[in-house]
């Protein structure tokens, strides 16, 4: 892996740890975040590549449109269970 997508995936990592319990935010969010407007996806393979990790709360990020998808209504579901509403971050 190159060094500027290592760098890219640990701050995704570390703008998801201050996502607070109970609230989410998208992979469009985060990407713009860090000043990467147009890198939802790769936000997305950073948290897929976090999955050993059990200290990055990816299930508190979600696709822009949250039950549109299979796998944005399993998060829905390990949201609900640690107590977050359906209403999204912006």
């Amino acid at each position: 892996m190159s060094d500027n997508k290592k760098n890219f995936f640990e701050d995704v990592y570390e703008v998801v740890k201050l996502i607070p319990e109970g609230r989410v935010t998208s992979y469009g969010a985060i990407a713009s975040y860090l000043g990467s407007k147009g890198s939802a996806r790769m936000v997305g393979w950073a948290l897929i590549a976090s999955q050993p990790f059990t200290a990055i709360p990816a299930h508190r990020v979600v696709n822009r449109v949250v039950c549109s998808q299979a796998s944005s209504t399993s998060k829905l579901l390990t949201l609900c269970r640690s107590g977050c509403s359906r209403k999204a971050s912006k």
